[in-house]
């Protein structure tokens, strides 16, 4: 069966079980107009060939079925109610003469059976699409997933009462509690414009080699000029790497030395091997010197692959303690937020009980992941340490669904505050010191009160009992912050 879409939706149905699967991604391709299976799709009949060799006119499809073996072939189309085609069936036979007009009529009556199939699979397909939309690409977490049908059995009524231009409710959540965490990649900025400055220095070593080449043997003033740039540029490489350096260094060797290569290449057959050569050692991609940054995004990738992995295999523990809304983000490592009250909650109950339990789960998630990290380590092609943040909000919080970003925001002036301070602790120094918070193997847990410090107090012992951390814990305080200050924060290293 090989079917197309039936106009409702975007997406291609597949279920490719026939003759040609491996030689023609689509049947019904326009340069196999005038096929068997174009007729029975173009004329809703079935096509019934006794002997493709002795067709007159056989176009690619027709061939290669003779190169397949068949020689006797049968198609029809399947139909929906609609009378639209929904599918193709196909029957072949090597011998000539096999396949005739008893065969197709017993065909016939096997067709109404695979109609119905394939409706009923296609049924299946989108049901399963639709799942995975909602999963994979919406904000709308399966545990609030009742407050949004709620909501559009509500706007089913109104329109009713006024129209469609009936109001769609605003989906809030009154006193939630916030509980925010992050693993992010230690100095990944640093470690990014490193990898940036050696490729571009090798690129332009590599570059300089094949000019002090070319000035030996062919009589072309330029290249004097340009071995004297590419001399300047790799001794500023040296010292630094700046914002626009990457786009100017970048644009010199693309647009300036490769057009240049190409016509020493020309004009010399030796000079042709070096730049052979030369361009041998580039990225097919980005037509650059690319290993060094490869190798940190490709450690990135398995980082942040990690890490989303185990956060969200830990929620689906979590969320058998109590469900709660969760939501993770990826940049240079990953951040996760859960938002737990009882206003998210259709029937359970919700408990200070719980709040603790997940707080407590929350940082036994971020040792653990401490430790897979450390372990994942030593198999990255550039090795990067991720240093772990929690921030404590002893408050409840009201949060909002917008609708034009399709998430969840904090609602209200007054919790705009908890915004603040989250998006600006992870880069936050020491009172009175050029040391930053988060460091390498180790856990920071920011907050504002003595309440919530006593209860963190409380957990770590747990956790060096239980032999997480080390015994050590670190009171700190927090560099004053833009319309933030008073923050402190406990830090312990991970065993």
């Amino acid at each position: 069966i090989d079917y197309p879409s039936d106009g409702k939706h975007n997406y291609k149905y597949k279920i490719r079980h026939c003759f040609l699967a491996d030689q023609h991604d689509c049947l019904l391709d326009p340069h196999n107009a005038y096929s068997v299976y174009d007729k029975a799709c173009k004329y809703r009949e079935t096509v019934l060939v006794e002997d493709l060799e002795e067709l007159e006119h056989k176009t690619p499809i027709e061939k290669s079925l003779l190169q397949n073996g068949i020689r006797s072939h049968l198609v029809a189309p399947l139909l929906n109610k609609e009378g639209e085609v929904i599918g193709i069936l196909e029957v072949g036979s090597p011998h000539p003469y096999e396949l005739n007009s008893f065969a197709e009529l017993a065909f016939k009556e096997l067709l109404p059976l695979f109609n119905l199939a394939v409706e009923r699979s296609r049924e299946e397909t989108d049901n399963q699409i639709e799942a995975i939309i909602r999963e994979k690409f919406t904000a709308i977490h399966p545990s609030v997933e009742w407050r949004f049908v709620e909501s559009a059995f509500n706007y089913l009524d109104n329109v009713e009462k006024h129209g469609k231009k009936a109001p769609v409710e605003q989906i809030v959540f009154e006193d939630v509690f916030p509980l925010y965490a992050q693993s992010d990649i230690v100095s990944s900025s640093v470690t990014r414009n490193r990898a940036i400055q050696e490729d571009f220095a090798q690129n332009l070593e590599l570059i300089k080699k094949v000019l002090e080449g070319a000035v030996k043997q062919v009589d072309f003033p330029l290249l004097h000029h340009y071995l004297l740039e590419t001399d300047h540029r790799i001794a500023q490489l040296k010292t630094e790497l700046k914002s626009s350096d990457e786009s100017l260094v970048m644009e010199f060797i693309q647009k300036e030395i490769h057009p240049l290569f190409v016509e020493m290449a020309r004009k010399d057959v030796g000079l042709a091997t070096e730049v052979s050569f030369y361009q041998s050692q580039l990225d097919p991609h980005f037509g650059v010197v690319y290993r060094k940054r490869k190798d940190y995004e490709e450690s990135v990738t398995r980082i942040n692959s990690a890490l989303s992995d185990h956060f969200e295999h830990e929620d689906e523990r979590a969320q058998r303690m109590i469900p709660h809304y969760f939501e993770r983000y990826k940049t240079d490592g990953v951040q996760f937020e859960i938002y737990a009250g009882q206003s998210l909650l259709q029937t359970e109950k919700f408990s200070n009980l719980h709040l603790r339990n997940l707080r407590l789960w929350q940082l036994l998630t971020l040792c653990n992941v401490t430790r897979q990290m450390e372990t994942l380590k030593s198999e990255l092609p550039m090795p990067l340490s991720t240093a772990q943040l929690i921030f404590v909000y002893g408050q409840p919080i009201s949060v909002r669904f917008r609708q034009d970003d399709k998430r969840f925001d904090v609602d209200g002036a007054y919790n705009i505050r908890y915004e603040i301070i989250k998006k600006r602790i992870d880069k936050a120094f020491l009172l009175e010191s050029e040391e930053r918070l988060t460091q390498a193997g180790k856990i920071a847990i920011v907050y504002a009160t003595d309440k919530d410090r006593e209860e963190y107090m409380d957990y770590l012992d747990f956790l060096k009992l239980e032999g997480y951390i080390e015994d050590e814990i670190e009171e700190v305080e927090l560099e004053r912050l833009q319309e933030t200050q008073g923050l402190r924060a406990l830090r312990v290293t991970v065993k």
